[in-house]
């Protein structure tokens, strides 16, 4: 057997990372040279969805703040815009972790629809007598590297608003929708509701490294902890429509029970203080990502430690009041810039935790949040 045909066999089975002489391989060609791929592709065209822009929020004390790997977030930032690429007879290889990487039909990397997570001698290289998956049609790839594998908060930021890129209309010319993975609920109930035909749906976790007839992708949709405009709207305006904003606003406090990380210690003390103030408490792991989008479209207050299911406050109504508790060891400006794009009005009470962790769970003593309620007079008399 060939060595070709040994590894081609190895990667169909889904083993290919786990072979010695293959792993072997991979670390001296990272160790000892480059691979033979540069970023000098030019087999490409480019078109401009959305025009490059500093991404700025409002000055806020958090920006100070910020920890671990959060520490330095600053308000204003470069984003290069919003392209998309088409790249005939192109190819896609991704690690399914910290980078994608595209190239065209000469093997020459494209490197402004390329991007890492991480930092490697130069473009990410691959072994390109690997077979690839062949495609003779459209793929459109939605690849993030693997915050889009499970991430909820980055399959809604990073993941779906790429689609936007390309008319709806024209999404029946695509043979293959590249996803970083499509097994999750949330991410089978919203590629249903956007309307992705099941069997054009296919995952990089799967197959991670494919050639096409034409292969379209994008460039990021936004930049680390800041938001565009845009994608803003394009969630909006793609689920809020599924529920009927209601008349009469909400207040809910979202539990983080159901996580291994960040609770609240003192949980039933508070939330038995939050439901005399007429709040509502959910663990949203419970809904479907429908009813999520309903239960934040209706609230006007809302309560809760920092966490991924903060990633629905772009489906509250501009005006909303939000209260973001945080672990002295895990402060961002994460949410907070999302409220800003989202026209909400952010606010954030910093806990107390046992260690210095950013996964340690918190205390917080109700009567802060009592008090925070008063000055923004949602409380009950």
């Amino acid at each position: 057997m060939s060595l070709k045909r040994y590894f081609n066999l190895a990667r169909k089975y889904k083993a290919y990372r786990n072979i010695i002489p293959y792993r072997l391989w991979m670390a001296a060609r990272m160790k000892f040279g480059r691979f033979p791929l540069s970023g000098n592709g030019k087999g490409f065209s480019k078109k401009e969805i959305h025009t490059s822009v500093t991404l700025t929020s409002e000055p806020n004390p958090l920006f100070g703040l910020s920890s671990g790997k959060f520490a330095g977030e600053i308000n204003s930032v470069p984003y290069g815009g919003f392209h998309l690429f088409t790249i005939p007879g192109g190819s896609v290889y991704t690690d399914c972790n910290s980078g994608v990487f595209y190239y065209d039909k000469q093997s020459q990397g494209i490197e402004p629809a390329s991007f890492l997570f991480k930092t490697f001698n130069h473009i990410p290289g691959l072994p390109v007598w690997l077979s690839s998956r062949k495609e003779p049609r459209t793929i459109f790839s939605l690849l993030t590297g693997g915050g889009g594998n499970s991430n909820y908060f980055h399959w809604l930021y990073d993941v779906l608003p790429r689609l936007s890129a390309l008319p709806k209309e024209m999404w029946k010319e695509v043979d293959v929708f590249l996803f970083p993975n499509h097994e999750y609920p949330f991410q089978k109930e919203t590629l249903g509701i956007l309307g992705i035909p099941e069997n054009k749906v296919k995952s990089s976790l799967q197959e991670n490294h494919w050639k096409a007839g034409k292969l379209l992708c994008t460039t990021h949709t936004r930049n680390e902890y800041q938001f565009t405009d845009w994608v803003i709207s394009f969630l909006r305006n793609s689920f809020i429509t599924l529920n009927e904003n209601s008349p009469e606003g909400e207040k809910i406090y979202l539990s983080r029970g159901d996580a291994a990380t960040r609770r609240i210690v003192n949980e039933p003390e508070l939330v038995e203080k939050l439901k005399e103030q007429g709040f509502k408490v959910y663990e949203l792991s419970k809904y479907s990502f429908q009813e999520q989008v309903g239960i934040f479209n209706k609230a006007d207050v809302v309560v809760a430690p920092h966490g991924a299911a903060l990633a629905n406050l772009a489906f509250c109504r501009p005006g909303a009041k939000i209260l973001e508790i945080f672990s002295p060891g895990f402060i961002t400006s994460l949410y907070y810039n999302l409220c800003d794009k989202a026209e909400l009005e952010h606010h954030y009470l910093i806990g107390e935790t046992s260690g210095e962790s950013d996964k340690d769970d918190i205390t917080v003593a109700p009567g802060k949040i009592l008090a925070w309620l008063e000055e923004n007079q949602v409380l009950t008399d």
